[in-house]
Order: structure tokens, then sequence, then C-alpha cells
């Protein structure tokens, strides 16, 4: 496991990975509700016709480790009722299928998957992540083959699927999206396959977009690329500051020093000196 420096001007990140959707990814939006509740992050799933169980994959790409250990609430939109006979199929940092029966149909349901409990001081609160409860009926399990062999044999695959329409998040600042929406395993391994041999990779990105990952990619570097230019925008006078996540590809890197070169335009001129170039995670104050 590669460790991480991180820091507010020059951020070096490393990472690790996880899987992939199969389908169109499902709009990121902001949305609003009691976030005490139910927590920060939300899908909204559509059932479109009747049925005693339907299955959904929810591809929530979520940074948070061990969600298979942490609860999920489904709520009829209707109603603002919870659903009681709900089936975690299989829970990863990636994905999310679940099987759930349908109170209101056509009709939609949101499914929150960062539900919390706050104790303590309210000024110092300790954050808790309930564990997962089951409150479905056994009967409805096994009708579905939702328990025992007839799960692992995939019998649920059968099931009408209920379709992801949104990921959201209960204000900006708790979005997962950009930053914290992880690549998956998959996307990971066909970028590091385009740089065979390579110890790390580089990811300049803007002070519009902090590093948040110390452990994963962000699905948007692999989206674009590793060495991808960069531009800044500065105004005469300004400070500017920009990032460079570092990615260890298959070892530990320690003691990494920066080395920074003239900054030039698009013909060549010198811009700004190297000189005049500061990284504080490598020349700071400690």
């Amino acid at each position: 496991m590669s460790r991480a420096i991180h820091a507010t001007g020059t951020a070096l990140a490393l990472a690790l990975a996880a899987g992939t959707a199969a389908d169109p990814p499902p709009p990121r939006s902001l949305g609003r509700w009691d976030a005490l509740a139910y927590g920060h992050h939300r899908a909204v799933v559509r059932v479109e016709a009747p049925a005693d169980a339907v299955v959904t994959e929810i591809p929530w790409r979520r940074p948070d480790r061990k969600p298979e250990a942490k609860d999920v609430v489904v709520i009829d939109a209707a109603t603002g009722l919870r659903i009681a006979n709900v089936a975690r199929i299989a829970i990863t940092r990636e994905s999310g299928t679940l099987a759930f029966q349908p109170a209101t149909v056509p009709g939609d349901y949101f499914v929150y998957y960062l539900p919390f409990q706050m104790t303590g001081r309210t000024n110092y609160p300790t954050v808790e992540y309930p564990k997962p409860v089951d409150w479905s009926d056994g009967t409805w399990h096994a009708r579905h083959g939702l328990t025992g062999a007839p799960l692992s044999a995939g019998r649920w695959q059968s099931l009408p699927r209920a379709r992801v329409v949104a990921l959201e998040s209960s204000d900006a600042f708790e979005a997962f999206h950009p930053m914290e929406e992880i690549a998956t395993a998959e996307e990971t391994q066909a970028l590091l396959a385009k740089h065979p041999g390579e110890a790390f990779l580089l990811f300049p990105e803007d002070r519009a977009h902090p590093i948040r990952l110390t452990s994963d990619l962000p699905k948007r570097w692999v989206d674009r690329g590793a060495g991808a230019p960069l531009e800044v925008e500065a105004r005469p006078g300004e400070f500017a500051s920009a990032q460079a996540g570092l990615f260890a590809v298959d070892r530990d890197l320690d003691a990494v020093t920066v080395e920074t070169g003239d900054v030039r335009g698009h013909d060549g001129r010198v811009l700004v000196p190297g000189s005049a170039l500061h990284s504080f995670d490598t020349r700071g104050v400690d």
C-alpha cells in the first residue's frame, strides 16, 4: 500500500482502484432532504411497472471504506415510508446491487446509502454509521431467490429492473463528484496499460478541484488521462496555485522532491521563471 503526501498547494496523492458499471452513469445533482435523518447521499431509483420485487444496481463510486458494514435505507418517495423488504445482494465501494419490494408503482424510491448518527456535544459531535439492519420478511426473500443457494446461483438476475435516474448529495460541500468519485479497478488497469513500466503517473489539477482522495484515483483523472496539459489563468501580480497528483504504480515513494521549470506560453515565451514557483509540500515550513 503506497503512502500519500497531501497539502493545500501542490498535492501529492497516491491511488488504488475499484470496478465498473455497465449502464450509462446517472447524472449527479443536489437534492433537499433531512440529512441528519438519512445522511448526505442518496440514489433516486424509478420503478415503472408493478412487481413484488425489483432489482437495481447503483454505481455510487463511494470513497468510504467497508460500505458492506453500513446501513442502506430505502424510502418510498410518494409516502415517505421506509421499505422493509430489502435484500443487499452485493455491496462494494464501486456499486451496490439491491432488491426491494416497491409499494408505489409507478414511482420513485430514495436509497440513502450513508446514513449516520451523531452523538456527543453539538460543537464536537461523534459521527457513527449504523450497521445494516434487516427489516425484511424471510418468506419474501425465499420467494424471489434472495437467500441461500438461489441467491448464490444468481436467480435474482431474472427480477425486473429498477432504473437509477440520479445520484444526489444534500449540498455541494458533501458531494463526491468530481474529486471523490472513485475510478473503478477496471478503469485504473486500463489507464496503467497505456503506461507500461512507469513507476508513477502525474495528474495536474487546477485549484478549483482540491485533491481529496489519498488512496484512490478519482474518475475525473482516469477520464482525462495522465500527464494531460493544465492551463492556469491568473491576473498580473496574483499568486496562482495549482496541484499535481502523484500516483505510485507499484512501490512506496519516500522523500519525494519537486523540480520546477519555466512556465511558457503557447508561443514558447517564458511567462513565469521556474525560480518563482514554490511547492508547499516539499518547501513548506516543516
